[in-house]
């Protein structure tokens, strides 16, 4: 039986990240599903394909342990998934295992994610990511020595994959997973995805999947991953998720308003200076919301933001509606939703449904809901009401759809290239994400 009563799943639709991003509000009452918490912004590569190499401001450093004591201290209950990381190589701190270890002791609960170039990889440090980390991401763009060194601005590939060798010998427990990342670019563009999988098959057994991705533009800075679709398709640019739930904390405890962005040029608060609540719904954060909505591209030239320019509202990747479910609405899904009988359970469960981003079958249970006979008059009202809402997310998330997909190949391009592939560890099995 579900424990909540129709009025409490509903304050949680009203109040959720999912009802803010459909209605395009300034104030979202979820506090965010994931977060950025950006360790160092040094990074010992220049990737070609990288915004980090000319973007990054000069201001480099390490986030202090007292900082990220605090942090984690403070890190609200929502959050599930934690990257410890943004531009930078998290791996060449010297005391990550001290981070990692306070992390995972003081929030068991969140997910430890990591995203590397494998070039610090030694064997201590292997060790210390299986053993503290949930989830690793080895970013390797090319399958040749020589192609490797030019993306990478001359990194050792041989280093990097004897590397990710030892990782894979060593794995020990089911909870530590690791993907293979390769980023599509012009210099790597005769490595067909065949080659690719049949080398990474060859060289290593315990890889999660192999992702091959979109190359990002970073907000415009990397001009051949460009798309001119921005000048002549203004008022149908795809609408953010991000605002709705990220946060994106950099190495000095300034917020920045996404954690996608390189320069770290406009921050919308200081995690040392107030609590998450009030700049997750503070002015300059409710502000950037209302403009991203709205697609305000003059406001973000005036204040050096990069969403005028960036790709990643384009991709199914980075706009995936799973990713505005909090930890609290997932654990609704727990309870035991089959045995459905009347119009009030079934209402119940489309809320579950819908605060779970699963639209479809939450419109089909407030379907089933309003045909059934009962005695609350309100439920058929109800039922209607929130089936306007799913029909609104559609029609935000997908009416624009042929417009794209023309004005994209007028380009030579399509959603397939936006569209992360995604090849997992069996020898056949091949699923695009979106």
């Amino acid at each position: 039986m579900i424990p909540l009563s129709i009025s409490e799943l509903e304050n949680r639709c009203y109040n959720s990240a999912q009802y803010a991003w459909i209605n395009g509000n300034r104030y979202c009452g979820q506090l965010p599903s994931f977060m950025y918490i950006s360790l160092t912004n040094i990074c010992n590569y220049k990737c070609y394909m990288c915004g980090h190499k000319t973007l990054m401001r000069k201001k480099r450093g390490y986030m202090k342990f007292d900082t990220f004591k605090l942090i984690i201290d403070k890190l609200p209950y929502s959050v599930d998934r934690l990257w410890l990381m943004k531009q930078g190589e998290t791996t060449i701190i010297s005391e990550l295992e001290k981070y990692l270890k306070y992390a995972k002791d003081r929030r068991p609960d969140v997910r430890l994610m990591l995203a590397t170039n494998g070039s610090a990889l030694s064997n201590e440090m292997c060790h210390i990511l299986i053993d503290n980390l949930d989830y690793l991401d080895v970013g390797l763009h090319s399958i040749k020595e020589i192609t490797y060194r030019k993306i990478t601005t001359n990194g050792n590939f041989d280093n990097v994959l004897n590397n990710l060798r030892y990782l894979d010998k060593n794995i020990d427990n089911d909870k530590f997973t690791y993907n293979i990342t390769y980023v599509r670019q012009s210099l790597n563009k005769e490595e067909t995805d065949e080659d690719i999988l049949n080398y990474f098959r060859k060289e290593l057994n315990n890889y999660n999947n192999i992702v091959i991705k979109w190359e990002s533009n970073f907000g415009g800075e990397i001009e051949e991953a460009n798309l001119k679709i921005y000048n002549n398709a203004k008022q149908i640019i795809p609408r953010c998720m991000l605002p709705y739930t990220c946060f994106t904390i950099l190495f000095d405890g300034n917020i920045s308003y996404c954690g996608a962005e390189a320069r770290e040029n406009y921050f919308v608060g200081n995690i040392l200076d107030e609590d998450f609540d009030n700049i997750w719904n503070g002015e300059k954060m409710q502000t950037f919301r209302e403009k991203v909505v709205n697609n305000e591209r003059d406001y973000f030239l005036q204040y050096g933001i990069q969403c005028a320019m960036c790709t990643w509202p384009w991709s199914y990747e980075t706009q995936n509606p799973e990713l505005l479910v909090s930890k609290e609405n997932k654990e609704l899904l727990k309870f035991n939703m089959n045995r459905v009988y009347s119009a009030e359970e079934y209402a119940k469960k489309g809320l579950i449904l819908y605060l779970n981003s699963k639209y479809s079958d939450a419109f089909e249970c407030f379907n089933i809901a309003s045909s059934i006979r009962s005695k609350h008059y309100n439920i058929k009202d109800l039922c209607r009401k929130w089936m306007k809402e799913i029909k609104n997310y559609y029609c935000i998330r997908y009416q624009n759809i042929e417009k794209w997909e023309e004005k994209l190949n007028s380009e030579n391009m399509s959603f397939s290239y936006l569209t992360r592939k995604i090849y997992s560890n069996t020898k056949n099995n091949f699923a695009h994400e979106g």
